[in-house]
């Protein structure tokens, strides 16, 4: 009895550590979070203008410097003509230049000559943009860290209470250097694509968490999705309302393909597990954007609507009004969100697969870690994944 009263006790304890230190980093977070936020509220922008040294027009406003005064010119105003077939017309636009080429008129040759932003020495506005402070940083780390610490106590009180098996040190290494890999190529191997909005980022961060929920289950790839938010955290730029959606929507994967996978080791299993880990991932990101990521884009991280409509406009009709603030979420869910995660995921399965089935040997080696009387079995289903090459 005695005893069974000092387990309650040490469960108790470990418990209330978890509260309290979750509590402790939620407030260093969540203090970043404001402090920044009223700074970025309080930030007055500078203006300043560049001279441009381009060759090619884009869809901006363009300046000339008269009398130590910049002044927007329209190809309307400059008198700026535009190729039709064989004919040269006069431009009509009042606005924004586009991406087009643009000529002028030499009355004494009566040729039609080609300009660029840098043969007429034309400038552009620019804004100094706000940039977070050091102790932003500071406060958003040590919030990060101690939500680490506080996941320690967790497992401990978890491991306590419903005697779970301990993991090896051999599974979290394994587990460390896939997270440490997953933070590195979101920072480092990812790119954009012309066709999707800008903040839609093509990355490989979420192999190393696949193949890890491959390896060791589906908790073991959220793990790696958690761990990378938190590493990702102190250097957001949408007030953790992107790192928010990266984490609903990996996890979403993780958990659906491992989980079939887990139940089913064999090329089907593993070809279901992605294909159908795919369609829920794009169906939560589908169906987050909507309800809840971008309200939070425009509430919390203050990104206006104005901006977001503009840049789906852009790609869609290129900046013809096509898109407006009333049919923009219907476009950016179907052209945007649904392509843009189904491409993604098929690169990521593809690369995935090839991984899975070079390191056959490494994971036959690891995977047998939770049961080593089903070890036999597992070699025999991925042999059936990845088989050996005949020699």
């Amino acid at each position: 009895m005695e005893g069974k009263k000092l387990g309650t006790l040490k469960n108790a304890k470990y418990l209330l550590l978890f509260i309290i230190i979750v509590i402790i980093g939620l407030s260093s977070v969540i203090t970043g979070f404001v402090v920044d936020k009223v700074s970025k509220d309080n930030f007055v922008p500078e203006t300043y203008y560049t001279l441009s040294n381009t060759t090619t027009f884009s869809n901006k406003n363009y300046y000339v410097l008269e009398n130590d005064e910049y002044k927007m010119e329209t190809p309307s105003s400059m008198n700026l003509y535009q190729k039709n077939g064989e004919n040269y017309v006069l431009s009509q636009e009042e606005g924004k230049f586009s991406e087009c080429e643009y000529y002028s008129y030499d009355s004494v040759n009566d040729t039609y000559n080609l300009v660029t932003p840098k043969s007429l020495s034309l400038y552009l506005k620019n804004q100094t943009k706000y940039a977070s402070a050091w102790y932003i940083y500071v406060l958003e780390i040590m919030g990060a860290l101690i939500f680490l610490l506080s996941f320690g106590y967790l497992y401990q009180f978890l491991q306590e209470k419903f005697n779970l098996k301990k993991m090896t040190v051999k599974q979290m290494s394994v587990i460390a250097i896939f997270s440490a890999l997953s933070v590195v190529l979101y920072y480092f191997a990812k790119f954009n694509l012309p066709f999707f909005p800008s903040w839609l980022d093509i990355q490989f961060s979420d192999v190393p968490a696949l193949l890890t929920s491959f390896m060791y289950g589906p908790w073991s790839g959220v793990l790696i999705i958690i761990v990378r938010f938190f590493c990702k955290l102190p250097g957001t730029s949408t007030v953790g309302v992107g790192e928010f959606a990266d984490v609903l929507i990996g996890a979403t994967l993780c958990l659906v393909a491992g989980y079939i996978y887990k139940r089913h080791r064999s090329l089907k299993g593993a070809i279901c597990a992605m294909a159908i880990g795919m369609l829920s991932a794009t169906f939560v990101a589908t169906v987050g954007n909507w309800l809840i990521l971008i309200p939070a884009y425009k509430a919390i991280a203050g990104f206006p609507q104005s901006a977001l409509t503009g840049t789906m406009d852009l790609i869609i009709s290129g900046g013809h009004g096509v898109v407006n603030d009333e049919n923009f979420m219907v476009y950016y869910l179907f052209v945007g969100v649904v392509p843009f995660n189904l491409f993604r995921y098929v690169l990521v399965f593809i690369i995935t697969f090839l991984l899975y089935k070079r390191l056959k040997m490494l994971i036959v080696f690891i995977v047998g870690d939770f049961d080593s009387n089903n070890k036999k079995n597992e070699v025999e289903e991925l042999e059936e994944i990845a088989p050996e090459s005949a020699e």
